[in-house]
């Protein structure tokens, strides 16, 4: 933002524009005599209001009078550079998705609040930079995941007990549950509630898709001092985490190794380089589940190499897959 902290008052600067705005015979003696400032200083607020703010403010030279073509309800006390006007772009796409909900309407009113204080003063216009992005619709999952999110995130920030209905893909009907709501993360393009299971003493995830009813129960609750966020999520690959940590490591041929080396699929990513020009990728990892599926998402690219377990689920999945095509 290049509007600075150290430019004049606001409320001197807000009496210009709403003497402006009420379209007075406004001169720079006069504003200096309502605001009990030098005529040298009116001056200078008004410079910075053109300047800075980009406010279309007229001097005509006959009357000695200033005015505005068009009347200003907000100070444009904002500038957009590029990447800020991407930002707002992106952040407007995001809450068109949530449209509809409780959270989505609080998102969409902050949204217009901080576009109608940039009013005119946008270097770089948003409806603009929004033609150059595309974003995928929005299916009824994404509306049953949005639809939870204001009760979630007040239940985890009021530390809040909450009552869900939650059905598994294989149920017929869903079941009643009552637990602690710890943390929202995006997995694997799904988002997810963390959450503390009392009944089994530990952290578990919940696919926000599956709730389909949430009721806070007023019942305050302590969070574990031993879970750490981080920590629980350091080794997952995706959805799934487990307890046990496996050393993985799977082959890429010439083919694929561009790809691995150009971005870090996980933390933990390690990548030694063979003769051949692949590489093999090294792991740790807390379940099989996640990085089987995307080892297969290879194709002949790939080949597992450790642990015995994941190869042999390999094998066994690709005895499926002959048998289907065969």
């Amino acid at each position: 933002m290049s509007s600075s902290s150290s430019g004049p008052p606001y409320k001197r600067l807000l009496h210009i524009m709403n003497v402006l705005n009420a379209n007075k015979n406004c001169t720079a003696v006069s504003l200096a005599k309502e605001l009990g400032v030098g005529e040298r200083q009116v001056k200078r607020y008004l410079s910075y209001m053109r300047k800075v703010l980009g406010m279309e403010i007229i001097w005509e030279k006959s009357t000695g009078t200033y005015f505005c073509e068009r009347p200003y309800e907000y100070l444009p006390l904002l500038r957009v550079s590029g990447d800020e006007a991407l930002s707002l772009a992106l952040a407007s796409k995001t809450f068109a998705a949530w449209q509809g909900t409780a959270l989505g309407t609080a998102l969409d009113s902050i949204l217009k609040k901080v576009s109608q204080v940039i009013g005119g003063a946008v270097s770089v216009p948003v409806s603009e930079v929004q033609s150059f992005l595309s974003t995928p619709e929005v299916g009824h999952d994404d509306d049953r995941e949005h639809t939870w999110f204001g009760p979630l995130l007040e239940a985890i920030r009021r530390k809040r007990e909450i009552k869900i209905r939650y059905r598994k893909p294989d149920s017929v009907r869903g079941e009643s549950r009552t637990l602690w709501p710890l943390h929202l993360a995006y997995l694997d393009h799904q988002w997810a509630l963390v959450f503390w299971d009392k009944n089994k003493n530990e952290p578990r995830k919940f696919l926000l898709s599956r709730i389909e009813a949430l009721a806070p129960t007023g019942a305050p609750f302590t969070p574990p001092a031993e879970f750490d966020v981080q920590e629980y999520f350091k080794n997952s690959f995706g959805l799934f985490t487990g307890v046990d940590v496996f050393e993985i490591e799977i082959r890429f041929d010439k083919f694929a190794a561009p790809f691995l080396r150009e971005r870090k699929w996980h933390p933990s990513q390690r990548l030694k380089e063979i003769n051949n020009g692949g590489v093999i990728a090294r792991f740790h990892l807390n379940h099989l589940m996640d990085i089987q599926r995307w080892a297969l998402s290879w194709g002949g690219h790939a080949e597992v190499l450790k642990p015995k377990a994941l190869r042999n689920n390999i094998k066994k999945e690709l005895k499926v897959l002959s048998k289907n095509y065969a």
